[in-house]
């Protein structure tokens, strides 16, 4: 086992990770045409349905049976699609370059940049609907920057660890709001 005894490099830079929000993009994509093809394919069987017992069905049983078919499919499709629309403008917001970089200074991410003695808190918490946790850090001016865990190329806990190691040790991820 060998063991590293040169100096601390001098920063840890992140870049985005394409790959991970292009095939989150393509996934969710298969589940807006899934969605919709489940629309009418439940549309088709009431429709059969009503066809065929439409002798001995009320216009209550019908609108029922209408409603609940078309309302749950819908409320998945718009669920779906929304998800898929943020997936693609985060997909979009990627640029070629360095997401996060932490060094003996401070983090820097998405071009704001905040010192270690200015830092207010980093955390990672959920985002409000759906999608990969939020890495965020704060300035005590109220400076706020937030990325998706899943656009960075490297792990949470690497990113952990090179904040306690840069910041002498007084700062670290707070991710209580993760419910952990």
């Amino acid at each position: 086992m060998s063991h590293y005894n040169g100096p601390m490099p001098e920063q840890l830079l992140i870049g985005f990770n394409a790959r991970a929000a292009a095939s989150q993009v393509a996934v969710l994509g298969r589940q807006v045409r899934s969605r919709v093809l489940w629309l009418v394919v439940s549309l088709v069987i009431c429709g059969a349905l009503w066809l065929w017992q439409r002798s001995s069905m009320t216009l209550a049983n019908t609108v029922a049976m209408f409603g609940f078919a078309l309302i749950y499919s819908l409320v998945w499709l718009v669920i779906v699609l929304v998800r898929w629309q943020r997936a693609k403008s985060t997909l979009a917001a990627m640029t070629p370059g360095v997401a996060v970089g932490i060094d003996r200074t401070g983090v820097w991410m998405r071009d704001i940049g905040i010192r270690w003695s200015e830092m207010a808190q980093i955390w990672l918490a959920h985002p409000r609907a759906g999608g990969s946790p939020v890495l965020g850090v704060r300035g005590l001016d109220g400076t706020v920057s937030k990325i998706g865990v899943m656009s960075l190329d490297a792990e949470v806990g690497t990113i952990d660890s090179a904040i306690q190691a840069y910041s002498g040790g007084s700062w670290r991820i707070d991710s209580s709001k993760l419910g952990n």
